[in-house]
C-alpha cells in the first residue's frame, strides 16, 4: 500500500488535469486510509475515509466541475522521471509486513461505540454547531457560483 501511496502522491502532484489530479489524491486518500486500517487504527482509517474522501475530494470534485477551465493538454510527466522517482518506493514497500490485519470484532464496535456516545451525548451542541456551518459553507458555494 505504501508503494500505490508514493505513486499516488506523485501523479497528485504532477498532473496538470486538476480533475485527474484530484481523482489521483482521492486514490492517495483511500491507500492511506487502508494502511491505517491494517496498523490496527480502525477509527482513523474509518474518519479519514468520511472526512476526506467523503467530504473535502467531493466538494474538490464540486467546484472544478463548476468552473469553466479551459485546459489544453501539453504533454504530461515523462515515464523515465515517473521511474526514477519510483524506484527509491520499492524495498519500503517489500519490507512491509503488517502487524495484525484481523482485529476482533468487539473491539472494534467497542471503540465506535464509545466515540458515537461522546459525540452525541457530550459533544452534541459542538456538533450542532459545526453542522450549521457547513450548511452555511455549502450555501455560500451555491449563492457564488450564480
Amino acid at each position: 500500500m505504501s508503494l500505490i501511496s508514493g505513486i499516488a502522491s506523485i501523479l497528485a502532484i504532477g498532473l496538470l488535469s486538476p480533475v485527474q489530479s484530484i481523482l489521483a489524491l482521492i486514490l492517495l486518500f483511500v491507500t492511506v486510509a487502508i494502511n491505517l486500517y491494517t496498523s490496527g487504527y480502525v477509527l482513523m482509517g474509518i474518519l479519514y475515509i468520511l472526512v476526506y474522501v467523503g467530504a473535502i475530494a467531493i466538494l474538490f470534485l464540486f467546484i472544478l466541475s463548476l468552473l469553466n477551465i479551459e485546459y489544453k493538454p501539453t504533454g504530461g510527466m515523462h515515464p523515465l522521471i515517473i521511474v526514477l522517482i519510483l524506484l527509491p518506493l520499492i524495498p519500503l514497500d517489500i519490507a512491509f509486513e503488517p502487524i495484525a490485519i484481523i482485529e476482533s470484532v468487539s473491539t472494534t464496535y467497542n471503540e465506535l461505540n464509545i466515540v458515537g456516545t461522546l459525540l452525541y451525548s457530550e459533544y452534541a451542541p459542538m456538533l450542532i454547531i459545526i453542522g450549521i456551518i457547513l450548511i452555511v459553507s455549502v450555501i455560500g458555494a451555491i449563492a457564488m457560483t450564480r
